[in-house]
């Protein structure tokens, strides 16, 4: 069963542990907290705003995350609405390079999550029928090749995600036999107050998943954008510590206020995969489905 939010009057349904879906309803519950709008889309005060929200989200990621049946997450504390909110102010005006998980448990190291699916191993793939039938699925190699092992009879090659299991043994997501790792694949569906489809939306990229999908939806839920303008506008990444990626069509003066408050900024020029690879359907108050694709990526959109 997905694990369900809320967000801008969307229920938001995601994918369970052991994926980062609960890291993307995390962060969408405590932008909630902030006026985004008032801010403006890509001011300095927003993107430090999402960063540091970020690093929260993925703080309690990082310590939590790994395979149910071999691990007791608690799933419905992390996503308590009131601890969310406590949460959500928990962040200053200058960027933080360490940021501990909310709750906690024995000391363990986090898991940190590679950029490996930049190299074009994820395929995401979102498809809706005029009844309203709707599939968000998202599936990754991991590496490229994956293991490098192909299943003989099918000509599956079978992924590699078990270089993200942890030898640390008081870590939730130490290797075992049988167990699932943690990993970042995160399709997202949203429904209407009513139960009805709202819109689907995934991407690959790693940890830029969850970054990116909040980007888009609040594009175009709080800034007005059709999806394909959600998708084009431009976008950040922030990794672990004070590095964030950022689009070259974020302005210069921008960029520079981040860097005074902390944030070490890097410049990515053209539209690269760095910042994952989208795809929306959403259906319009009028029923009509609109679709979009990322051009960062070999992405399609078709009617049928």
């Amino acid at each position: 069963s997905p694990l369900e939010g809320t967000y801008l009057d969307h229920r938001i349904l995601v994918l369970p542990p052991n994926t980062q879906g609960i890291a993307q309803l995390a962060l969408m519950e405590m932008a909630a907290e902030h006026d985004l709008t008032a801010m403006g889309h890509n001011t300095a005060d927003y993107l430090h705003t999402l960063i540091e929200l970020k690093k929260l989200a993925f703080a309690d990621r990082d310590r939590w995350v790994a395979d149910p049946e071999f691990a007791d997450i608690p799933v419905e504390k992390l996503l308590d609405a009131d601890y969310l909110q406590r949460r959500a102010v928990n962040f200053g005006a200058n960027a933080a390079e360490d940021v501990l998980p909310g709750i906690d448990g024995p000391v363990a190291t986090n898991v940190r999550q590679g950029d490996a699916d930049d190299s074009g191993d994820t395929v995401y793939i979102t498809a809706v029928d005029q009844w309203g039938n709707a599939v968000s699925w998202i599936q990754s190699l991991f590496a490229s090749f994956g293991s490098g092992l192909l299943e003989p009879e099918t000509g599956v090659v079978l992924q590699n995600r078990g270089s993200l299991f942890t030898l640390d043994p008081n870590h939730p997501n130490v290797v075992a036999p049988g167990k699932r790792p943690y990993h970042t694949l995160t399709p997202l569906m949203a429904l209407n107050r009513d139960g009805s489809l709202a819109f689907t939306l995934g991407t690959p990229g790693g940890d830029s998943q969850t970054q990116s999908l909040i980007q888009i939806v609040n594009n175009v839920f709080l800034f007005g954008m059709t999806p394909q303008a959600a998708i084009e506008a431009p976008r950040f990444r922030s990794y672990n510590g004070l590095r964030v990626d950022f689009e070259d069509r974020i302005p210069a003066g921008v960029l520079s206020n981040l860097g005074a408050r902390g944030h070490e900024p890097r410049v990515i020029h053209g539209w690269t995969a760095t910042f994952g690879g989208a795809h929306m359907i959403r259906v319009e108050p009028s029923g009509t489905l609109t679709a979009a694709a990322d051009p960062r990526r070999e992405a399609y959109a078709m009617a049928y």
